[in-house]
């Protein structure tokens, strides 16, 4: 399979193969001197620089990008902050009567906190949360 980015822009990669991405993910050289730049002008200016239009735009070119990559009509694609925001807002949109949510104890907390706090809530119809430490159950 080739890469989507060619991997002379992460430099772990000149040194060893890098198998912990999940954890702690590698960013391409070119992301980070784009993301250090929009950081020092904003970090030291506020939003003297960055109007509420700006700031709108950089996300709606966030969701352009992504629906191109992965082939998406835009109106399938949100930004959100993290996993677990993005796993709350899929399980309050899922929740139901009918329907379980199998989690493993060993993911991340930020797959499974979202999934037990919904449950935790009370919600009427939410489906079933069950942990499994058998990958076929």
């Amino acid at each position: 399979m080739d890469s989507l980015i060619d991997p002379r822009e992460y430099a772990a990669l000149s040194e060893c193969i890098y198998l912990n991405q999940a954890s702690l993910g590698l960013i391409p050289r070119v992301s980070l001197e784009a993301s250090v730049r929009f950081l020092n002008d904003v970090a030291q200016r506020g939003n003297l620089r960055l109007s509420d239009q700006a700031e709108a735009e950089v996300l709606d070119t966030l969701r352009t990008a992504a629906a191109g990559l992965l082939g998406a009509p835009l109106a399938s694609v949100a930004v959100v902050a993290g996993a677990s925001e993005g796993l709350s807002q899929l399980a309050a949109m899922l929740s139901g009567p009918d329907g379980e949510v199998i989690l493993v104890p060993s993911d991340f907390p930020s797959v499974t906190y979202p999934w037990l706090a919904a449950r935790a809530c009370g919600s009427a119809g939410f489906p079933t949360v069950r942990l499994t430490t058998s990958r076929f159950r």
